[in-house]
């Protein structure tokens, strides 16, 4: 299922820059050299942890699509350099979000980023929209230790959806409209 990296929120940050986002990993991965040109200045050195329990479910879903897992991933990594340098800031696998946080915001109850119970969009009853949800978390050494400098955070939307048998696109003014609602939501 094809999703869209429909909100991404660098703190007080919203969707500005995804266009440069979308041309540096066009750039990263036209080639069959891709692999030679990964390591420049839009890097960051990283942090290995232990990070969160929510992972395994993030990691096994994108397994499943790597463009995903590229588009997303790698152009949180980009836009977070407007706020985290790569000079002075590690990346460390987000480590904020329990595997039951995870759960209830992607799915439904009190805390969820899904559409309200009975909404129809597009002409789906209760869509099913927030895919997934990615975290990053950017931080400095301290001596021996490394002290959060903050987060960067993308919601990653399905742009479709089945309903009896029959794929149902969701229109991008559709997509736009329920992001902007979305980044409130994030933020509490």
């Amino acid at each position: 299922m094809k999703k869209l990296l429909a909100c991404l929120l660098v703190f007080s940050c919203s969707l500005a820059g995804c266009s440069r986002v979308q041309d540096t990993i066009d750039q990263e991965t036209s080639s069959e050299s891709a692999v030679a040109n990964s390591f420049d200045n839009t890097y960051y050195n990283t942090i290995n942890s232990n990070g969160s329990g929510a992972r395994d479910a993030i990691y096994t879903d994108f397994s499943r699509n790597q463009d995903d897992y590229n588009l997303i991933g790698r152009g949180l990594q980009v836009l977070s350099l407007d706020y985290f340098s790569n000079d002075t800031h590690y990346l460390r696998e987000g480590t904020h979000l329990s595997v039951d946080d995870y759960t209830s915001l992607t799915g439904y109850g009190e805390h969820s980023l899904q559409p309200a119970s009975g909404t129809v969009l597009d002409g789906v009853t209760d869509p099913v929209l927030v895919h997934s949800i990615i975290q990053q978390d950017y931080v400095t050494q301290s001596g021996t230790s490394y002290q959060l400098s903050g987060v960067s955070i993308a919601v990653a939307l399905s742009t479709d959806t089945t309903v009896d048998g029959v794929v149902r696109e969701f229109s991008q003014s559709t997509l736009d409209s329920f992001s902007q609602e979305l980044i409130p939501k994030v933020y509490e």
